[in-house]
Formats: structure tokens, C-alpha cells, sequence
């Protein structure tokens, strides 16, 4: 439908799990496009190189959980950070949105350093998982 290629094996097997969900949601609030999944497309080559978006949508204080993954191919090349850095800014951009959290294991070096290099800062770690966040201070 948007006219990229699709690598074989994609979507890896939790986005194939949410997908429906996000679709229903869709279905019954067109309005809310953007507020789930986003794919991340190499310009270059036009093809899917992985996914990024939020978890759920904001909960009452204003925070919404990102999550992302790229393929392994394309890995180590900048894209998970550039996405990380669009989907913060584009949701702290929103009413809605006063923070952005997101959680890794800290022997995931490579989220870790996204997250870092995105602006976000850890908060705690808790059962072995890092506790990330960015927030608005400007609304």
C-alpha cells in the first residue's frame, strides 16, 4: 500500500501480535492514526527496515511508553536513533503528551545507546530493566 519493499521474515513476530489490536483501534477512531505504529523505511533502497510507536495511548497524566526495533541488517546505521528522536518530537508536540518513557535491559548496548543519544534519561532500573524518560517542560 505504500509502495516500499518488504523484507522477508517481516514484521518480527510482537509487531505481527499488536497489529491487529492497532488496526481495531483504527477502525473505530480514524483519529487517531499516528498514535500507534509507525514503519521505518530506508529511502534509499524504499524498504522496511523496522517499526517504532507507542505502546498505548497516553494515559491521564500525559505519558505515553515507545517501543521500536530494526532489522538486524540495518542495524548500527542511525535509524533507530533518528526514528527515537521523530517520535519523541512529534509526540511531545502533542496536547496530550507530557512524557515519553521507555524501558531496555541494560546489556541491550544498542537500545541503550539510542535512547541516550535521543535525549532520554534513565530513572531507574528496576528487575533488571532501565527506566527511561524525556518530558515537555515547555506546555
Amino acid at each position: 500500500m505504500i509502495g516500499v519493499q518488504v523484507p522477508e521474515g517481516w514484521p518480527a513476530e510482537e509487531l505481527k501480535e499488536v497489529v491487529p489490536y492497532f488496526i481495531n483501534l483504527l477502525s473505530q477512531s480514524p483519529d487517531m492514526a499516528g498514535r500507534f505504529c509507525w514503519f521505518i523505511v530506508e529511502k534509499t533502497q524504499d524498504i522496511v527496515i523496522g517499526s517504532i510507536g507507542f505502546k498505548a495511548e497516553p494515559d491521564k497524566d500525559g505519558i505515553v511508553e515507545i517501543g521500536f526495533g530494526i532489522d538486524p541488517v540495518f542495524r548500527q546505521k542511525g535509524y533507530a536513533t533518528e526514528a527515537v528522536k521523530g517520535l519523541i518530537s512529534w509526540a511531545l508536540s502533542q496536547n496530550d503528551i507530557q512524557k515519553v518513557i521507555a524501558e531496555c535491559e541494560p546489556n541491550n548496548k544498542s537500545s541503550v545507546r539510542v535512547l541516550e543519544k535521543a535525549g532520554m534519561q534513565k530513572t531507574s532500573i528496576e528487575n533488571n530493566i532501565i527506566k527511561w524518560e524525556i518530558r515537555c517542560y515547555l506546555k
